[in-house]
């Protein structure tokens, strides 16, 4: 059985009564037992929530301006629930068409963001195959991960598309991999993550791209929280690889 409870101002929670049947393997003493489901978003918790701990059941005996108060505030958590729910068909859409393109080497043009690096570390051939070659150093697992973490570090290099990505990673990925190679080889590390790949090619850009030690400093800052560190690690890398670039 199911039907919709309408509460005062029009809001709607879906509500299932149901029992579990004989035969399915259940057990007999919970069997033809009724019991319901209550199906709402989170806002409409919210609102039966409030209205729970005031003591709100209906408009009858309540003070007029009270009503109104009540009226208005169901109205402003319809809409306000119903842009949610537009917000996340976007969002899938948006994320169904990046990774169409992605997969169809036509996303050039795609801004980068945590929906697009997400799945260009996902679907695009390249970098998957980029991150084979690094976890093939130590004969490693891979495990793809979140790669928000990369979107400033990316910014900070202008790297703002899909396009500029792919560019960087051709262009850097024999010197990448010599990183990788240098620091990985020999350790029997069993397990690579997938941003492990976007490290040494950000690394690898520093070198290749013009910057200098102290952009590099700058660069290594924002995610290495000690300043003495930062220096240390952009010290070595211009020592190790910039004569040789």
């Amino acid at each position: 059985m199911v039907w919709a409870k309408a509460f005062s101002f029009g809001y709607l929670s879906l509500h299932y009564v149901c029992s579990l049947p004989e035969d399915a393997g259940y057990p007999q003493e919970v069997c033809n037992r009724r019991f319901e489901i209550q199906i709402r978003t989170i806002l409409q918790h919210v609102w039966d929530a409030v209205n729970h701990d005031m003591g709100y059941k209906g408009d009858f005996g309540m003070p007029r301006t009270v009503t109104r108060q009540f009226a208005r505030l169901a109205g402003l958590f319809e809409i306000v629930d119903e842009e949610f729910i537009r917000v996340r068909d976007n969002l899938n859409i948006y994320t169904e068409q990046t990774r169409e393109k992605i997969m169809n080497d036509g996303a050039e043009e795609v801004l980068i963001d945590i929906v697009s690096l997400k799945e260009y570390m996902l679907r695009n051939r390249k970098i998957g195959n980029f991150i084979q070659k690094i976890a093939d150093i130590e004969h490693s697992e891979r495990c793809q991960i979140n790669p928000e973490s990369y979107l400033l570090q990316l910014k900070w290099l202008n790297i703002n598309t899909i396009g500029e990505l792919q560019k960087m990673l051709e262009e850097n990925e024999a010197l990448a991999l010599k990183m990788a190679q240098d620091a990985l080889g020999g350790t029997e590390i069993d397990i690579v993550t997938s941003n492990v790949a976007l490290r040494y090619l950000c690394r690898a850009k520093l070198i290749t791209g013009g910057y200098s030690k102290q952009q590099a400093n700058e660069f290594i800052a924002l995610t290495v929280n000690k300043k003495e560190r930062a220096e240390r690690q952009a010290e070595k890398l211009f020592e190790k690889y910039a004569v040789s670039s």
